[in-house]
């Protein structure tokens, strides 16, 4: 009797899936992809534009067809979009990897690589194996074949939607200036192929009536359009070594889980993220004898060309200020600059560098594969807008110590100066390197007095930290204007022979050992040299001899800089330091 009952349900439960499968028809829906069509059936040479490249791309009116080729299924392919001009600096959170997998039904499948899981074991085949067949790629997207290439073998997909989604492939939709572009001021502007891939160059425009209620009380419209770049390019295969991250430095990170199969654990292990510098077999050999030897690929290097030219200069020093540390760390002639006219795509192994979105502070990002931890390609957004806010703290904090900032508050040189450092340090974080707040406290005030040691190390272990000028010096120290501010220093050397060399040991400064930001700790703030008392009082004593020739000091400059509105803003910054001063010493209660 009950064996009967379970034939009628399963006899329902088939009716009722026939049914709704009929009705799912009926309605227009589908578990399979149309029939692809020919190539010659595809191809219509009076309608149809064609891009050649490795991803040949086919336009039709304003639809957009993407020929992915045969031999770069399952392949790596690095995405990435970016606003290149309009009101903002943004690279898309959703830049990274993808790859392209045939499907069921004729269909392509996107998928997006994870963290994989590991075997820590590499002598237990059988762990391996079991990992190997335990994991399942996420199909984040699903595209119908619409026809073959020439070749009868290579996809094409029509990428229309994506093109013209603010979400998706190339989203966008964090940013709420993009979030809802209207389709009748939008629309593709060009197409062109980059090395291993094509590059779609998007208009996007809106009108975000939200917020021109918001900031203008219901007056005008808060129109605001956009050029963005989407890339689509294929990563050459190359290898890529994990490398355990080490709390004494500070480095981003990607984390993986790994199965131990001899105590039959799992551990949560952290590995950092960095370049994949590969030298030849015989550069390797070279490099085991200590010698410096050039990568494969080297990082290119792209500054903008609306990058104010004396600003250009500034870029390339602290670029290559880095190649000593490198040279360290076993490498030479790791940066290539591009030259002019040279293509300007977020590409992989790119630096970009953009005079935009830094009103408020330079900023980089990075696009890293998040499976192997490996640094594709990186965007920094630097203006001089932090340098000049901070002309009026050096005004006060160095003045004593270089004139050039006496004879000009707005001194190009000076503010070229104090751009350095802040550049250097966006080059270390797109290395890998996290700002190291110990970093500032690990020298003395000693240290900080002796032209000898600023020479060699600076005012700072670490170009990462927070920027601090030297603040503690007295008019017999006799300290070169060089020295005010930080350089590269023993941290980064150590920090970059970790990440890319051989190197094995913490930092040799143990107060130079990596720390977050943290409030409760006056060694852990920032705040410069390893005694804050002796260091707020020279700056205390600093302010106090500078502020009554201000007057004096101003009227020798022209009418601009002579001004109650300049004395206002240097008055209330010489009150803002002083309560800076007055907060370190309150953090050694």
């Amino acid at each position: 009797m009950r064996n009967l009952k379970y034939a009628f349900l399963i006899t329902v439960m088939q009716v009722l899936s026939i049914g709704y499968g009929a009705a799912f028809a009926q309605r227009g829906g589908s578990t399979m992809g149309s029939t692809p069509k020919t190539f010659s059936a595809f191809f219509k040479k009076d309608t149809l534009k064609t891009v050649e490249g490795y991803y040949t791309v086919y336009q039709d009116g304003d639809k957009y067809y993407l020929q992915i080729p045969e031999k770069g299924l399952g392949h790596d392919v690095l995405v990435t979009t970016q606003v290149v001009r309009g009101p903002g600096s943004l690279v898309s959170p959703a830049s990274g990897v993808v790859r392209f997998v045939k499907g069921r039904e004729n269909k392509l499948n996107l998928i997006k690589p994870q963290s994989k899981e590991i075997n820590a074991d590499s002598l237990d085949e059988c762990m391996t194996m079991a990992l190997e067949k335990s994991s399942l790629p996420s199909v984040y997207k699903s595209f119908n074949i619409v026809a073959y290439g020439p070749d009868g073998k290579s996809p094409i997909v029509d990428l229309t939607t994506e093109l013209n989604s603010p979400s998706g492939l190339f989203a966008v939709n964090n940013f709420s200036s993009l979030r809802s572009p209207d389709p009748s001021r939008s629309g593709m502007e060009a197409c062109r192929t980059v090395e291993g891939g094509v590059l779609f160059s998007v208009k996007r425009s809106q009108t975000d009536y939200v917020a021109a209620a918001q900031l203008r009380n219901g007056g005008e419209d808060d129109v605001r359009s956009f050029i963005l770049e989407m890339v689509l390019q294929e990563i050459p295969k190359h290898n890529v070594n994990l490398k355990r991250n080490y709390l004494a430095y500070g480095f981003n990170t990607i984390t993986k889980t790994e199965y131990d199969s001899k105590r039959y654990a799992a551990f949560t292990r952290n590995y950092i993220q960095r370049w994949a510098l590969e030298a030849s077999p015989k550069d390797k050999k070279k490099q085991l004898k200590g010698e410096a030897v050039r990568p494969l690929s080297p990082i290119c290097i792209y500054i903008d060309s609306v990058v104010p030219a004396p600003f250009v200069d500034n870029i390339k020093k602290a670029v290559e200020a880095w190649n000593e540390p490198l040279r360290k760390a076993g490498w030479k002639d790791v940066f290539k600059f591009s030259q002019r006219g040279e293509d300007a795509a977020l590409s992989y192994r790119k630096i970009v560098f953009k005079w935009a979105g830094a009103y408020n502070d330079n900023n980089s990002t990075k696009v890293i594969n998040s499976d192997n931890g490996e640094i594709l390609c990186a965007r920094v957004n630097l203006m001089d807008e932090k340098a000049k806010n901070l002309l009026n703290n050096y005004f006060l904090q160095c003045g004593q110590f270089d004139p050039r900032i006496l004879k000009d508050n707005y001194s190009l040189d000076v503010r070229k100066d104090i751009m350095i450092p802040q550049v250097e340090a966006l080059i270390g974080n797109v290395l890998g390197l996290k700002t190291n707040y110990a970093a500032s406290s690990a020298f003395s005030p000693e240290n900080l007095r002796s032209n000898q040691w600023l020479d060699q190390f600076g005012t700072s272990a670490s170009v990462t930290a927070p920027l601090s000028f030297n603040y503690l010096l007295s008019a017999s120290d006799k300290v070169t204007a060089a020295n005010l501010l930080p350089r590269i220093s023993t941290y980064d050397y150590e920090a970059i022979s970790y990440a890319y060399g051989d190197r094995t040991l913490p930092p040799s400064f143990k107060a130079a050992y990596y720390a977050e930001m943290d409030k409760a700790n006056p060694y852990a703030m920032g705040f410069l040299s390893n005694d804050v008392l002796t260091a707020v009082s020279a700056g205390m004593n600093n302010l106090k001899a500078i502020c009554p020739k201000i007057p004096s000091i101003l009227r020798k400059m022209n009418n601009e800089q002579n001004s109650w509105p300049q004395i206002s803003e240097i008055a209330s910054t010489a009150i803002a330091l002083q309560r800076a001063y007055l907060l370190q010493v309150s953090k050694l209660i």
